[in-house]
């Protein structure tokens, strides 16, 4: 079966009185692979840049100052509408993100359908995360922040058409993100912390309970629809989630699809 990678690319360009950023994403489909090696071959082994393996480039995103700007927001949002916060902490947990030395395979301009020059930021799996060092070390703090979230937001896309369980477990980190105001006031800092982890822990085993295999994965076909509501969805995020509402959150799922919550 082909497997599909989904990259993400960054356009950007600049004018003289100020600067102003396209997206532009199109899902590439590689040719098939062997399930040992991801080769053509009865064989596997590792890969690396530098001599360093690959694993050696994971990066943990609380650890930049960006990704604790991130987990800002998804609190913000929590305070919205948590279900679409519980599925934005549990791409930034459950993925894997890498930041690497190198430049990322490009998709040729005739793919994605414009005249000009493009640089390749991200790109993103079902699973794994990339990120292009190359750029990201000389981007602004702010442009890092809205990159992120901008690969959350199509990690959250992604959840719509994985399996149950997955979705199941999108669901349960919304126990990490809860508020003081919502245990008893004669709970201490300790106690809140130890009863949200034990309640994610909880919720984590139900979900294995209920759905305890992952089934085979249909292929993703996104839409430029798609690929709009991912912007969109991000400007709002970042940008507007001040003046949003619970219903305009819940109005915009509805019209677009983007993700669809089970009440």
């Amino acid at each position: 079966m082909k497997k599909l990678f989904y990259l993400i690319l960054f356009t950007a360009f600049f004018q003289t009185a100020c600067q102003k950023e396209t997206v532009v994403e199109r899902v590439i489909e590689k040719p098939p692979t062997t399930q040992i090696g991801g080769g053509t071959g009865d064989y596997g082994g590792g890969n690396g840049i530098d001599g360093k393996p690959l694993e050696s480039f994971k990066i943990n995103l609380s650890n930049l100052v960006e990704g604790k700007k991130v987990n800002q927001i998804i609190e913000t949002v929590y305070k919205i509408y948590p279900q679409l916060a519980s599925d934005m902490k549990y791409i930034v947990e459950a993925r894997q993100w890498f930041l690497i030395p190198v430049e990322l395979n490009k998709i040729p301009e005739q793919v994605i359908g414009v005249g000009f020059k493009t640089e390749q930021l991200a790109i993103q799996s079902r699973r794994e995360i990339w990120i292009s060092d190359i750029y990201f070390s000389k981007m602004k703090s702010e442009d890092k922040v809205n990159l992120i979230i901008h690969e959350i937001m199509m990690g959250i896309r992604f959840i719509e058409f994985q399996s149950d369980l997955e979705n199941c477990l999108s669901q349960t980190y919304k126990y990490l993100l809860m508020t003081k105001n919502e245990f008893s006031n004669t709970d201490s800092d300790e106690s809140i912390e130890q009863q949200k982890l034990q309640m994610h822990k909880s919720a984590r085993k139900s979900c294995f309970d209920i759905y305890n295999q992952f089934p085979n994965l249909t292929p993703l076909k996104l839409t430029e629809d798609d690929y709009s509501n991912i912007r969109d969805l991000t400007t709002k995020v970042i940008f507007e989630i001040h003046q949003l509402t619970t219903e305009d959150i819940e109005l915009w799922l509805n019209k677009t699809k983007f993700r669809i919550y089970k009440k």
